[in-house]
C-alpha cells in the first residue's frame, strides 16, 4: 500500500516569505546522554549561515523511561511586529545554557533569555520563558503544549475548618504559584511569604509544608521549607501578628534531598534556620486587594479562564511576560474578555476591536494571533462563547463599554459575565473536567492541591518500602471521604461534582483512565520479551493467546512500516506487517515509568513513543519517498544508538533493511553513522512541507 506521489518544491532558498512561514525550531535529543538542544533559526532555509538561538538542555537520561526532563512549545511572532515565544518547562535536576550566532559568526554563550541582538525582543529575537514546576505530575507529556497555568498551577484558597474566629482569620490564606516560585499570601494582608527561584537556568528545587492548624492550635502560623541554594525565601508580616508567623528553612546543595511538594516536612531544630521578616507591614490594603482578586479567579471558573487568555493577549501585544510588569489582575481579565468575544460573534467584532484599540491591544487582535490564542485557550470556554445568542454577545460588549466609561465597576462587570456565561460555560466544562483534574496519561494530578495531597500520600514510609502498594491517582481519589480527608474530598467535589466517584468510574469503564500495571501484566510481558526479536506475526500470535497486552505494550517494527507503505517505488510482495522484525516495548512514558517505579524496569530496551518522536525529527512523516535506504538506515541506527539499544536488536534490523534496499535497487552499508553527520545544519538534510503547495516538500541541506 503506497501513498500518493509527493514532489520536491522548487522554492528558492532566499525566499523570505516562505522562510517566515516554516517551523523555526529544530529539536535534537540524545536520550542516552540526557542532552537536548532547541535551535531557533531566523531563516530555516539557510541553517549553516542563518542567525540562530540555541538552548542547550542537560538532565537525567530518559532512553529507558521515556520521561523527558523537559518540555517545550513555540508561539510564532504573529503580525508585522509579533514577538515569538519559546516556552520551556524543566524538571528539577535539569539545567540549561544558551548560545547565539549572529550572521556567519561563531556561536557564543550568553545569559539564558537573551535575544540574538542582545536584550531586544522582536520578530527576529524570540522571548524565552523558563518554567520549573515543583510537582512532578504537572510536567507536560511529550507533544503536549506547555500551558503556563497547567505547569505552575493556579491560585488555591485555604481557610480553617475550625470555628474559632481567630483561627479562621490567621488561616485564611492563598497559595499563588508564579513563573519563578510560590507565594503564600494572607487574605487580609497579614503576611506575604515569597519562595523564589533565583536563576531559572540552574537546577532548582524547593518544597514547603504549612504546619496544620491542628498542630498549632490556631494561635500561630508556621511554614517549614527545604530548598536548594538557588532558591531564596523572604517574607513580610503585619506588626500585629509578627510574633505569630514563622518561617523555618533548611538549605541543601543536593536537589535529591528536597522532597516532592506535598510531602510532610517536620521542624528540625539542628538543621533549620528561623528566618527574619524582611519587612514589617503597616498597611494591609494592597495585599488584601490582591487576595480578593485571586479569590475571584479561583472561585468563578470562567474568570480564571479570562485571566489566562488575558495573559496570552498581553504577551502577544507586548512581547513581554505579564509577571513583573505593571499590569493589574483586573486588566488581564478585561483583556481576556476583549480577546474571546470576536471568536464567538462576528457581529460584535467591530465594537470589541474599538475597545481593544483603546487598550493598546492592536497586535493581539491580529486574526492569526486570535487563532493562535484560541488554539491554546480553554476549549470549554470558547465553545460556550460560540454558543451564545447575538443578544447575549451584545450585552457583554455593552458591559465592557460601560466598564471603560466608569459606569460599571469591575465587580459588576464580573457579575454580568457570571449571569450570561455561567450556565453555558459549566455545561461545556463538564465534557472536559477530567482534563482539569488529571494529567494527560492519568499518572498524576493537574490540579496543584490534589497533586500535593497525593504526594503526601505517596511519601508515607510504607510506600517507600513497597511502591506497588500505593493506589494510582484515580483509585486514591475515589477513596477520599469526609471522615479522613475532608479538604481533599471537597476539592474533588468542586472540580468533578458531588458524584465525583461516579465520574471517575465512568471514565475507567470508557477506557479514558488507563488501568494500572499488575504483576500478571509484567509476567505476560516477560513471556513475550523472552521471544526476543522475531517476526511481528509470531509475537502477535503469542500475544493473542495471553490477551490484554495491547493496553500497555506495543509490538514495534524495528524498521517502521511507513518506509514500506509511503514510498510509491516499493513494489515488493513482502508482507512488511507480519514478516518484519519486531520487538515488544512499553507503549509510552506512563507505562515505562510505572514499570521502573513498581517493578524495577530492567527489561525495558526503549519506549515506543520516544523512538517514534526521534525518528520523526530526522525523517518527517510523509517525506519517506525522498530518502535513500542508506539515509533511512542511518536514521534508525542513530536513534537506536541514542536509546542505548542492545547491539543484537540493531543486528536483527539489518535483515529488513537489506530487503528494502534490494527492492529499490539501492546499495546499503550497515555501519553506524558518525554522530556529527546526523545533526541538522552540519550534514543531515531537513525536509519542510511547502506552506503554499500541499503535497510538495522543501529540501534544505
Amino acid at each position: 500500500m503506497s501513498s500518493p506521489e509527493q514532489k520536491l518544491s522548487a522554492v528558492r532558498v532566499l525566499d523570505p516569505d516562505v522562510a517566515s512561514r516554516l517551523p523555526r525550531i529544530v529539536e535534537e535529543a540524545d536520550p542516552g546522554r540526557g542532552r537536548a538542544t532547541l535551535t531557533w533559526l531566523r531563516n530555516p532555509l539557510q541553517p549553516r549561515s542563518s542567525p540562530l538561538l540555541r538552548i542547550h538542555i542537560r538532565g537525567e537520561p530518559w532512553h529507558h523511561s521515556g520521561v523527558r526532563p523537559y518540555a517545550w512549545s513555540y508561539t510564532p511572532g504573529l503580525g508585522p511586529n509579533g514577538v515569538p515565544v519559546i516556552r520551556v518547562a524543566l524538571r528539577r535536576l535539569t539545567w540549561v545554557e544558551q548560545t547565539i550566532r549572529r550572521d556567519r559568526a561563531q556561536e557564543q554563550r550568553v545569559k539564558v533569555g537573551s535575544g540574538i541582538d542582545g536584550i531586544l525582543f522582536d520578530r527576529n529575537n524570540p522571548l524565552i520563558e523558563i518554567l520549573r514546576p515543583q510537582i512532578e505530575a504537572l510536567m507536560p507529556a511529550p507533544e503536549e503544549p506547555v500551558d503556563v497555568h497547567s505547569v505552575i498551577g493556579e491560585p488555591m484558597m485555604h481557610s480553617s475548618p475550625i470555628l474559632s474566629r481567630h483561627v479562621q482569620l490567621l488561616y485564611d490564606y492563598a497559595i499563588v504559584p508564579t513563573d519563578v516560585g510560590t507565594r503564600i499570601v494572607h487574605r487580609l494582608g497579614w503576611f506575604d511569604i515569597d519562595i523564589r527561584i533565583q536563576d531559572r537556568a540552574k537546577r532548582a528545587a524547593y518544597a514547603y509544608d504549612i504546619v496544620p492548624v491542628e498542630q498549632t492550635g490556631g494561635i500561630s502560623f508556621f511554614v517549614n521549607a527545604i530548598h536548594t541554594d538557588n532558591v531564596r525565601i523572604r517574607y513580610v508580616v503585619h506588626e500585629s501578628v509578627r510574633d505569630l508567623v514563622g518561617v523555618f528553612s533548611r538549605e541543601t546543595g543536593m536537589v535529591r534531598m528536597v522532597p516532592q511538594q506535598g510531602a510532610e516536612i517536620p521542624y528540625q531544630r539542628s538543621l533549620m534556620v528561623g528566618l527574619r521578616p524582611d519587612d514589617i507591614i503597616l498597611s494591609t490594603r494592597t495585599t488584601a486587594a490582591i487576595f480578593a482578586f485571586e479569590l475571584a479567579v479561583s472561585m468563578i471558573p470562567f474568570v480564571g479562564v479570562l485571566y489566562d487568555i488575558g495573559q496570552l493577549a498581553y504577551i502577544a501585544a507586548t512581547g513581554r511576560t505579564f509577571w513583573g510588569q505593571r499590569v493589574s489582575e483586573q486588566e488581564l481579565v478585561v483583556m481576556g474578555a476583549l480577546i474571546v468575544l470576536p471568536i464567538g460573534a462576528a457581529s460584535t467584532t467591530k465594537a470589541v476591536k474599538a475597545l481593544a484599540r483603546a487598550k493598546a491591544l492592536r497586535r493581539a487582535l491580529d486574526e492569526k494571533t486570535l487563532r493562535s490564542i484560541r488554539e491554546v485557550a480553554d476549549r470549554g470556554f470558547v465553545d460556550a462563547i460560540g454558543a451564545l445568542s447575538p443578544k447575549s454577545h451584545a450585552r457583554l460588549v455593552r458591559s465592557l463599554e460601560d466598564h471603560f466609561a466608569g459606569k460599571l465597576s469591575f465587580a459588576q462587570l464580573m457579575s454580568t459575565y457570571d449571569r450570561v456565561l455561567g450556565s453555558a460555560y459549566l455545561d461545556a466544562l463538564r465534557a472536559r473536567m477530567l482534563d482539569k483534574v488529571f494529567t494527560r496519561n492519568f499518572r498524576g494530578f493537574r490540579d496543584p492541591e490534589l497533586a500535593a495531597a497525593y504526594e503526601r500520600y505517596l511519601a508515607q514510609p510504607k510506600f517507600r518500602r513497597n511502591a506497588r502498594a500505593a493506589a494510582d491517582p484515580a483509585s486514591w481519589a475515589k477513596k477520599q471521604n469526609a471522615a479522613t480527608t475532608a479538604t481533599t474530598r471537597l476539592r474533588l467535589q468542586r472540580l468533578l461534582g458531588e458524584k465525583y466517584v461516579d465520574v471517575i468510574n465512568d471514565a475507567i469503564r470508557g477506557g479514558k483512565i488507563p488501568r494500572s500495571l499488575t504483576p500478571t501484566d509484567i509476567a505476560n510481558y516477560d513471556k513475550l520479551v523472552g521471544l526476543g526479536v522475531t517476526n511481528f506475526a509470531d509475537i502477535q500470535i503469542a500475544a493473542k493467546k495471553i490477551g490484554g497486552i495491547g493496553e500497555h505494550f506495543e509490538i514495534d517494527h524495528l524498521l517502521e512500516q511507513r518506509f514500506w507503505r509511503n514510498n510509491p517505488s516499493v513494489t515488493s510482495a513482502f508482507d512488511e506487517v507480519s514478516m518484519s522484525q519486531a520487538f515488544l516495548v512499553p507503549k509510552n512514558e506512563r507505562v515505562a515509568g510505572e514499570m521502573f517505579r513498581n517493578f524495577g524496569g530492567q527489561r525495558i530496551h526503549y519506549v515506543h513513543t520516544t523512538k517514534t518522536v526521534l525518528l520523526k525529527e530526522l525523517i518527517p512523516h510523509g517525506s519517506e519517498a525522498f530518502w535513500t535506504v542508506q539515509q533511512i538506515w542511518d536514521a534508525h541506527a542513530h536513534v537506536f544508538r541514542q536509546l542505548r539499544v542492545d547491539k543484537s536488536i540493531v543486528e536483527a534490523m539489518k535483515t529488513d533493511f537489506r530487503l528494502l534496499a534490494q527492492n529499490l535497487g539501492q546499495t546499503l552499508n550497515t555501519r553506524l553513522p558518525a554522530v556529527s553527520r546526523m545533526r541538522h545544519g552540519s550534514g543531515w538534510p531537513r525536509m519542510y512541507k511547502n506552506p503554499d503547495k500541499p503535497g510538495e516538500w522543501i529540501l534544505v541541506r
